[in-house]
């Protein structure tokens, strides 16, 4: 199997069984071979559990048109293969990016 890239966008600010399944599915890709990459909120619990693992974090809170911007320049400059949005402010807010609010 070809590794594949893929970006991770997880808006939330706590730490609930979704954020530890989005860390356990990025650590099991990488563990693959795949490149993975996370998008959520700076300081977040996902954030620092994912930089303690290895896991390039790009800190963003996903909540101004600024941070949009950046996403959407993220998402170019990476060019992964998968962009896979882990809640539904995550969903709404790639729509937003996707589409050039």
């Amino acid at each position: 199997m070809q590794p594949i890239s893929s970006l991770h966008v997880n808006t939330a600010r706590n730490w609930r069984g979704g954020e530890r399944q989005t860390l356990l599915l990025l650590e099991g890709l990488r563990q693959r071979g795949h490149q993975t990459a996370l998008v959520c909120p700076p300081g977040s619990p996902l954030a620092r559990r994912s930089e303690d693992s290895g896991i390039a974090v790009h800190a963003l809170s996903m909540r101004s048109a600024r941070d949009l911007m950046k996403f959407r320049q993220l998402v170019g400059q990476l060019n992964p293969q998968i962009v896979q949005y882990h809640t539904a402010h995550a969903h709404s807010s790639g729509l937003l990016a996707r589409v050039g609010m």
